[in-house]
């Protein structure tokens, strides 16, 4: 791993119980070169990222001091949500019937996975878009209290 730059690494330890992930002084680097080679697993602030190998359903948004940052192959991001969908969408992974969902999508025998067809298939709860945008702005408040 490279010295401190422009390009941090996101691991699944780094999640560990964030809501929001920031840049930390414990966090890796990577050069130039291994970031083409990844340019595929590059998050933007905001994106909800997902532990899919190790600890299986850590989850968080990426904050802005990590915005452009690369991602571990072993998380998974999910991206384009409209309006407080993202929000909705981190609360029910992180609730008992979401980690439920990840523990039936998970597969393997050896070295368990959560494939992200799985996570494409889970069955998020429906609800009115007022009623979203209710829920996830008083869950974010209390978000911000703790």
């Amino acid at each position: 791993m490279a010295e401190a730059n422009s390009h941090p690494y996101i691991r699944v330890r780094d999640l560990n119980n964030a809501s929001v992930l920031l840049l930390t002084s414990e966090m890796l680097y990577i050069d130039d070169e291994t970031r083409s080679n990844i340019s595929r697993y590059v998050v933007n602030t905001g994106d909800l990222i997902v532990s899919v190998v190790g600890t299986i359903g850590l989850t968080a948004y990426i904050g802005k001091t990590l915005d452009e940052a690369n991602l571990t192959e072993n998380c998974n991001k999910l991206t384009s949500f409209k309006g407080d969908f993202a929000a909705w969408s981190y609360f029910f992974l992180r609730s008992s019937m979401g980690m439920e969902a990840i523990r039936l999508g998970t597969v393997g025998a050896v070295q368990t996975k959560l494939a992200l067809k799985n996570i494409k298939s889970m069955n998020v709860p429906f609800a009115p878009a007022c009623a979203i945008e209710r829920t996830t702005s008083t869950l974010n408040g209390i978000l911000e209290l703790i």
